[in-house]
């Protein structure tokens, strides 16, 4: 199932379309798929509508910038690393919380163009959303492939506590050799505390011959 899939919402970051991507879903036989645009759910209803005309399952959720510095400094630029985190929508619950929580970065995190959430905003609205250990550019990435493994493991103990079965591991095969070193952390970390794992892919456009309009939208 594609579970990073990044649409024209995706502002300066998207080339694809829905229609574009749900007609290639077809071809290749998927009967789910996801929609994970920045920061934003406003292609969800679009989606969920030509999912259900084309009988697949639609899959909503988000990739959000993660900041727990958000506030404490007066110039912005002063704090500290922005990092990714991709959160899905389980039920009704979880779309009004990561509605509540696109808000709130929006509003109290935006940062140049995008919004940001913290930590303890995700964990303060975190009923009826999944939550993945996300990518390279994610903050657990960050801190196991700095040496703080010990840190880390902490971080997915406390995600795992509080999410429970509604962490999964995110699993992603690319050309970069710190992908291989993150993977074999997330592997053990899987089977220490019983996380679900996932494969994934980012996708921002739909077809090869598309880099090109990317590089333009970027």
């Amino acid at each position: 199932i594609p579970l990073g899939l990044h649409t024209f919402h995706s502002i300066l970051e998207g080339a694809g379309s829905t229609d574009e991507y749900i007609k290639l879903a077809k071809e290749n036989g998927h009967t789910s798929m996801a929609i994970t645009d920045n920061a934003t759910l406003s292609g969800t209803f679009e989606f969920f509508n030509k999912c259900k005309a084309s009988n697949i399952k639609p899959i909503f959720g988000v990739e959000i910038l993660l900041n727990d510095n958000i506030g404490k400094f007066e110039d912005k630029g002063f704090e500290g690393d922005n990092f990714r985190v991709k959160i899905f929508i389980k039920d009704k619950q979880g779309y009004s919380n990561l509605n509540r929580l696109i808000y709130l970065a929006n509003t109290e995190g935006y940062y140049k163009k995008e919004g940001r959430i913290t930590t303890e905003w995700l964990l303060k609205h975190r009923e009826g959303l999944i939550v993945s250990t996300s990518g390279l550019d994610s903050k657990l990435a960050s801190m196991a492939l700095r040496g703080r493994e010990i840190e880390a493991e902490n971080y997915v103990n406390m995600l795992r506590t509080e999410f429970g079965d509604d962490l999964i591991i995110e699993l992603k095969f690319s050309k970069f050799p710190t992908q291989k070193q993150y993977n074999n952390f997330l592997i053990k970390m899987m089977r220490k505390y019983n996380i679900l794992p996932v494969l994934s892919n980012d996708t921002y456009y739909p077809r090869k011959e598309d880099s090109v309009l990317q590089d333009v939208v970027t």
